[in-house]
């Protein structure tokens, strides 16, 4: 007969995971582009084994089936650290969740991010 080893795990319903943490990162841009220009997050495994988790964030564009990848998030398996990788950055390491939408605001207000976003839109409205 099989012995349960495994611990009582009580289940904390207010802890994020990085995706959420991205994702609420990202709202609002669909309304600030008028839903042209949406913010997407994408799970998948990496294939390093100390960041195992990649979560691709997107600059989605409905109208034209077409997503840009602005920034990929690969994190460790209990969360954080994540590596926060972006054009024109190498990896950046980081800690803990203030870091993480430290980063994030910075590359989302970027002239760079700000450029391609009118683009995006500027594509939708042909």
């Amino acid at each position: 007969m099989a012995t349960d080893l495994w611990p009582d795990i009580a289940i904390d319903q207010t802890t994020r995971g990085i995706k959420q943490i991205l994702e609420e990162a990202g709202r609002g841009l669909k309304e600030k582009t008028n839903g042209l220009v949406e913010f997407h997050v994408s799970p998948s495994l990496s294939v390093d084994p100390l960041y195992p988790f990649r979560f691709r964030c997107d600059l989605h564009v409905p109208k034209l089936a077409y997503s840009f990848s602005l920034v990929v998030v690969e994190s460790a398996p209990n969360g954080f650290p994540v590596v926060v990788k972006s054009a024109p950055d190498i990896d950046v390491r980081i800690e803990d969740e203030a870091q993480l939408l430290a980063k994030l605001a910075e590359i989302f207000r970027s002239p760079r991010t700000q450029a391609i976003i009118q683009n995006l839109v500027a594509m939708a409205r042909d």
